[in-house]
């Protein structure tokens, strides 16, 4: 795949809008749609950088870190990737200046493949109507993807966020067709997790992208090429610390090795607890011990 530059053309393209945060199984089907689609034409993904809501200051929280989406597009079977910068003097653009600068000029967009919900233009004004007879007007073709659902549920990334905030990593991996997962650089901490007997492998997860409740997970680690089970407590460590600032401390499962510094990624299966706040150190100790067996169980059966 080929990143288009902020002022590169292209003439007869296929082109799928959207804002693809998550990437999820709809978002895939959209993209697949315009890529099997294309017959002659270039495929495009023309999405945006940062994400439109965020530039007139909606403090949204993401499902992926930038370099996550570009990445998960990247790996996607189109031709070309547009990220388009999203400035509040591009977004205040009409609906019509938006398909005769964007699609027509910069595109020669022969066909446009837009959600059900696709949204476009100042104020939001321009919906899948509009963009259908402005294709007819400009000689473009538009394909819709209807509403997917899986198990009943419509497959958003509005929804996702809202399981993942809810700790609900089984819903929101379902969508998202994958396992969410957090990436972070291994860094010390207090050496708590040694002396008890549960060394962590402690990071610092983006603050743009959407947090589950604090509270202690059942996970798989990636690290140096290999794969561990592994329990995370996500949170502020209530018990031992005063921090403001979360963090997630990962155990990992049959694991005795120096990795500071290097970087991990963290996939999540299940919630097992919430956070909670012991009163002395051995409850602690004598619940984490409880919180790795029910994480072994859950990552069996897994």
């Amino acid at each position: 795949m080929i990143i288009l530059g902020e002022t590169e053309k292209l003439n007869n393209t296929s082109v799928c809008i959207g804002n693809f945060d998550g990437v999820h199984m709809a978002h895939r089907a959209l993209i697949k749609m315009a890529d099997d689609g294309k017959e002659n034409l270039k495929s495009v993904i023309y999405t945006f950088s940062p994400h439109p809501k965020k530039v007139f200051g909606n403090e949204l929280s993401f499902i992926q870190s930038e370099e996550e989406k570009i990445c998960a597009l990247s790996e996607t079977e189109c031709d070309y990737l547009l990220l388009k910068e999203a400035t509040k003097e591009f977004l205040d653009k009409s609906p019509l200046d938006f398909v005769r600068e964007e699609l027509i000029e910069r595109l020669g967009a022969k066909k446009v493949f837009v959600g059900y919900d696709f949204r476009f233009g100042k104020n939001s004004e321009g919906d899948v109507s509009l963009l259908s007879g402005l294709g007819k007007e400009y000689g473009f073709t538009v394909h819709v993807l209807p509403e997917m659902k899986i198990s009943d549920i419509p497959v958003k990334s509005s929804s996702i966020r809202r399981f993942i905030e809810d700790g609900d990593f089984y819903a929101a991996n379902l969508l998202l067709g994958r396992l969410h997962s957090y990436e972070g650089e291994i860094v010390h901490g207090k050496s708590l997790g040694r002396n008890l007997g549960f060394p962590t492998a402690n990071i610092f997860p983006d603050r743009e992208k959407v947090l589950p409740p604090f509270g202690v997970y059942a996970a798989k680690a990636e690290v140096d090429g290999a794969t561990y089970n592994a329990v995370v407590n996500v949170g502020l460590n209530p018990t031992v610390e005063d921090g403001k600032n979360p963090k997630m401390e990962i155990n990992l499962m049959d694991f005795d090795k120096d990795i500071y510094g290097k970087r991990i990624k963290i996939s999540f299966f299940r919630i097992i607890r919430r956070e909670k706040k012991f009163r002395n150190i051995d409850e602690l100790k004598y619940q984490i011990e409880k919180d790795v067996k029910n994480a072994k169980k859950c990552l069996t059966n897994c």
